[in-house]
């Protein structure tokens, strides 16, 4: 995770959809400048993905809705939506 962290600031990216994460259930975590929202299985670390958000875009984020291991979205704004 550190790693993605450091290559997300480096090219400046606030906004980023992952795959493969290897966390269980659904939630959200904060680490120094991001927050990682995501939707995972509950019982095995497989099909898993997310968003990465840099804090200096949080306030655009209206919600975030995990629907199943394989799919979530996050509501930017008033009317921008991005599936994952």
């Amino acid at each position: 995770m550190q790693i993605l962290l450091h290559q997300l600031e480096k090219y400046y990216m606030d906004i980023t959809c992952v795959k493969e994460m290897r966390r269980i259930g659904s939630g959200t975590i904060e680490k120094k400048n991001w927050i990682i929202f995501y939707s995972f299985d509950d019982k095995e670390h497989k099909l898993q993905t997310g968003f990465v958000i840099h804090k200096n875009v949080k306030h655009l984020i209206m919600n975030f809705q995990p629907k199943s291991p394989r799919m979530c979205w996050e509501g930017l704004g008033e009317n921008f939506l991005i599936t994952v």
